[in-house]
């Protein structure tokens, strides 16, 4: 009979033992075949449970940086980083960006949405045009609109990972120094990202080979 597995969850092996019935006499063949035999434990559940990212609502916009032609910002955080096979922050946020549509550049302003992708990279800001809002009439008190590049700042530095062991994510930050306008080249690209980081497992298990 088949022992019982190893482990109870991940990867294990059970083993079955047998004995030699009757040994060979002088004249006699000796036993070919195993006298234990090994095999994976393929029916195990994983160890960590699968959980998939969860994204935060959105925060409210911020004030307006100016009173012509600035900029605006809101944020998010996130809830509960993915465990297991669960989908990344990255993948969650381009999920989002698929239900609910991509809003894009427009001639003045920003990016509505931060590109999140399934490598692992997520929205956790967005920026927009504000005095006048993208599409809106320009307030009386501002002059004609300037033509200029976005510009952003260099990135900030990797934050501290959120776990030494097992899996975690860091995050860096970067923001746009100049808005673009009147036809100016958007900035493109996110102005947050977030990267896998302590990946080692937590508990170090040693692989043994059987060896006779």
């Amino acid at each position: 009979h088949w022992s019982k597995c190893s482990a109870s969850c991940g990867s294990g092996f059970r083993v079955r033992h047998r004995d030699i019935m009757q040994r060979p006499n002088s004249c006699g063949k000796p036993a070919l075949g195993l006298e234990d035999d090994y095999e994976i434990c393929s029916d195990l559940v994983p160890c960590t449970e699968d959980a998939d990212c969860l994204l935060a609502e959105w925060d409210e916009w911020s004030d307006c940086s100016c009173s012509c032609y600035g900029v605006k910002e809101r944020h998010r955080r996130i809830k509960q980083f993915a465990k297991g096979n669960g989908k990344s922050c990255g993948q969650v946020s381009e999920a989002q960006r698929e239900a609910h549509g991509y809003e894009g550049y427009d001639s003045y302003g920003t990016s509505q949405r931060i590109t999140g992708s399934a490598d692992g990279f997520a929205s956790l800001e967005e920026v927009s045009a504000c005095n006048p809002l993208p599409g809106g009439l320009t307030p009386p008190h501002c002059g004609p609109l300037p033509k200029r590049q976005c510009d952003f700042a260099p990135w900030g530095e990797w934050g501290e990972c959120s776990a030494t062991c097992d899996g975690g994510m860091r995050e860096r930050s970067r923001h746009i120094k100049t808005p673009n306008s009147n036809d100016g080249a958007p900035c493109e690209g996110p102005v947050e990202q977030i990267q896998g980081c302590g990946e080692v497992a937590c508990e170090q298990r040693i692989c043994k080979d059987c060896v006779w």
